[in-house]
């Protein structure tokens, strides 16, 4: 499999969820490899993801996640970007898929294998119906706050406040 494959079955797997579109900028070093819009009721949200495929995931959940293929434009990219607006990358590595927000986007390939799950915004990591409507929720309202396993799947604008 591949970047290419991975961008086929994520088309055909979000189908109506979504109007996307693949780019390849070879002006803007960096720029991510999707574009996208896509609604939710009265919810909607117009914004970038970046795409990357590992072919082997490592099962030791202490051991580090390298992702060659991520380069220091795309990070920066992501970072600019994701401050004032909606950009994530999508990882796949074996057949499991993985969803980060700009925030740990910044982390991936420094982060544990233990890490990234917790970090991970999809709580269905393999292809399926389930999987595809978390990452339509996701990719309209997890683009600030990081996760926890205490509020995935819960939009961020839902969440109560912690503390006192």
């Amino acid at each position: 499999m591949s970047e290419a494959k991975m961008w086929d079955r994520l088309r055909v797997g979000m189908g109506h969820r979504w109007v996307a579109e693949r780019i390849e900028n070879k002006l803007n070093a960096g720029t991510p490899d999707v574009t996208y819009a896509i609604r939710m009721g009265a919810f909607g949200a117009n914004g970038w993801v970046e795409l990357k495929y590992l072919r082997r995931l490592t099962d030791d959940e202490s051991e580090e996640v390298e992702v060659p293929l991520y380069k220091p434009e795309q990070r920066n990219w992501i970072r600019r970007h994701g401050q004032g607006g909606y950009v994530f990358l999508l990882l796949q590595a074996a057949d499991t898929w993985f969803l980060f927000n700009w925030i740990n986007a910044q982390k991936v390939g420094a982060m544990t294998l233990g890490e990234m799950k917790e970090r991970n915004l999809l709580s269905d990591t393999k292809p399926c119906n389930r999987m595809w409507d978390q990452l339509q929720r996701a990719l309209i309202f997890e683009h600030t706050e990081p996760l926890t396993p205490s509020n995935r799947g819960v939009p961020w604008s839902y969440r109560q406040p912690s503390g006192k």
